[in-house]
């Protein structure tokens, strides 16, 4: 194969910095082995000597549409010498030789049920505007017209979507040599395309004859396929399917022959495409071992600059893009983002994407997102409950399957000599249809320069009863040393529920606002959102997310990040509290110590008549 797979594995795990521009341009030049030949497309006689020459040629060209030719794989050959795709400035042309789509229809085909990779699935993340819908329209239509009985679905984000997919399907084959032509007469419709012929047996009976082939798309429901015995499923833009995942659950029956997934399965999504939506995107692609699936990524560089022979000037482009980056960024243009998305020279990088109006640092957070999904944390999962005679007071309990308010979270245990602080957004009401969660971070206070603060503890749901929330919230709070929690008083009903039983000494008083006299301030238990102090918790997140983003380990917190502003985000206001206590722990003891530090060291006394300054208090 011209990929190499083991070199495409080692980039799409590659961390691209400033500082190894230079590795990653080495192993960039290992992903496809290099192509010496000229791909001139193939013109077809104008004139033949006889009947018979014509004949033969034809055949030759449909067995070289199906077997390949010249090193090309049959899928190749059909695609650059008999697809016309549309062209931006107008009409339809030819595409022209590269060597990313050969080794693209090459991984295909070695999926197919009698290749090397036969019943893999392939998972395609890739830079906007590579041309995939056209290459998949042009893989599909091949099935269809040169296998015998294939049964093909299409489908994309939406049903209009889908059906511009298969359109292109349509103008591919409308284009197509007359003689390469499999017969639609068996029924041809938006949404179908069936390769049939009509005809009379010698009863004089209505039968379809031809490959009998069935090329069709479907809108992106849950079920679409149940029940269907597929050869292909070509899943569109799948970085904008919520579903896609239920989809697959449906759907992976009908490539099954008996115990055997045989039946191909192409699901590809553009770069940028991962919001809420991309889940299952995301999944497939981290997971592909587990799926069965092989990854292809179509990085920036690909096919966008190339020599005679279809080769990637990859140096070249590499460089221009990186240059531009840099120009945009030092221009403060608001477009750098979406520069990085079309031309992605890693996958993190074309998982990068900021939605809504958001918090944090957006590169930071999508890289820890990333590193998230390689691998996972294994924090603890469980409840805490009041401890029995011969218990400590607390005791955490692990969980397998947690109840209706979902499970506490541990990521250390609590240190004797440590001190904590700890942030909520409480609810008032037990449980609603439609609302809001409740949420608690705790978190340890730094111990030296080298040790930031990370999460330990985080318990975020909605329990039936709010005072489950409060009573497991104070349970957590005893657990780490009697730490004191900084509670949004929007809503007051957790300050009532502390008070009534007795632990208001775990609450803590709102921080001095700055800009404000200590002798005009009037403490209180929590923390109001006002704008001043919902800037004061971003600003916390935002410079968390700068320096320390890395030591976040929870992976739902990161993404509420993206949706602050937009939606309920609980987590995300629960451990900007926090951080917020945080902070005004750290200057309280910072002023603490400076004004021990400003004291004065010596005393002052009278001795025979005269005042005298000597050494202590």
């Amino acid at each position: 194969m011209i990929l190499n797979i083991e070199a495409a594995e080692r980039l799409n795990n590659f961390k691209l910095t400033e500082d190894n521009v230079e590795d990653y341009i080495v192993l960039a030049n290992a992903v496809f082995k290099e192509n010496r030949k000229l791909h001139k497309p193939t013109e077809v006689p104008k004139k033949f000597d006889s009947p018979l020459d014509a004949k033969m040629w034809r055949r030759e060209e449909i067995r070289r549409c199906i077997q390949g030719h010249n090193g090309l794989c049959g899928k190749m050959y059909f695609y650059i010498n008999y697809v016309y795709i549309k062209n931006i400035s107008g009409g339809f042309i030819k595409p022209e030789y590269r060597v990313c789509d050969h080794a693209w229809f090459e991984l295909i085909e070695s999926t197919r049920p009698k290749g090397k990779n036969k019943g893999k699935g392939i998972i395609c993340v890739k830079r906007r505007r590579a041309g995939f819908s056209w290459k998949a329209a042009a893989d599909a239509l091949h099935d269809a017209m040169f296998t015998k009985g294939a049964e093909i679905g299409m489908d994309s984000k939406s049903e209009m979507d889908s059906q511009h997919l298969f359109k292109k399907c349509k103008q591919i084959y409308d284009r197509v040599p007359e003689f390469m032509r499999v017969p639609v007469d068996g029924g041809q419709t938006k949404e179908s395309m069936y390769f049939a012929r009509k005809s009379k047996d010698e009863h004089g009976n209505n039968i379809l004859k031809g490959n009998l082939s069935e090329l069709f798309c479907l809108a992106p429901t849950d079920s679409a396929y149940e029940g269907r015995m597929m050869t292909k499923w070509v899943s569109d833009e799948g970085g904008k399917k919520p579903n896609l995942l239920t989809m697959w659950g449906y759907t992976e029956d009908c490539l099954m022959q008996e115990s055997e997934r045989l039946g191909q399965f192409i699901c590809f999504g553009t770069s940028g495409d991962v919001d809420s939506s991309a889940k299952g995107l995301k999944e497939f692609w981290y997971k592909n071992d587990a799926y069965e699936f092989i990854r292809f990524f179509m990085a920036g560089w690909m096919g966008t600059s190339v020599d005679k022979h279809g080769n990637d000037n990859i140096r070249k482009e590499v460089e221009r893009i990186l240059k531009k980056r840099r120009r945009k960024l030092e221009m403060g243009a608001s477009d750098y983002w979406d520069y990085i998305q079309k031309y992605p020279l890693t996958p993190a990088e074309a998982f990068l994407a900021k939605e809504g109006t958001g918090v944090g640092h957006v590169r930071n957070i999508k890289e820890q997102m990333d590193e998230l999904l390689r691998n996972p944390s294994k924090p603890r999962k469980g409840r805490f409950r009041w401890g029995g005679s011969g218990e400590p007071k607390v005791v955490f309990e692990p969980v397998e399957v947690p109840d209706d308010g979902g499970y506490v979270t541990l990521y250390q245990n609590p240190i004797p000599e440590f001190e904590y602080a700890s942030g909520s957004d409480p609810i008032d009401h037990d449980y609603v249809q439609g609302g809001s969660d409740a949420s608690i971070y705790i978190m340890n206070r730094p111990k030296g320069l080298n040790n930031p603060p990370v999460i330990c503890m985080s318990y975020t749901g909605r329990p039936n009863r709010a005072d489950t929330f409060y009573e497991q919230s104070a349970m957590a709070l005893i657990y780490y040393n009697d730490t004191k929690c900084l509670i949004e008083r929007n809503r007051n009903g957790m300050i009532k529920w502390f008070e009534m039983n007795g632990y208001l000494h775990l609450l803590k008083n709102e921080p001095i606002p700055k800009g404000t006299l200590k002798r005009n301030f009037i403490p209180k238990l929590g923390v109001m959102k006002t704008t001043a102090n919902g800037m004061e918790l971003e600003r916390c997140i935002n410079d968390y997310t700068t320096e320390y983003c890395s030591h976040i380990q929870e992976i739902e917190l990161l993404e509420e990040f993206f949706k602050y502003g937009d939606e309920n985000t609980d987590r995300a206001i629960a451990f900007g509290w926090t951080l917020y206590s945080l902070e005004d722990d750290l200057i309280m003891k910072r002023d603490s110590t400076s004004r021990k530090n400003l004291s004065p060291k010596f005393g002052i006394k009278r001795i025979n008549g005269k005042v005298v300054r000597y050494n202590g208090k």
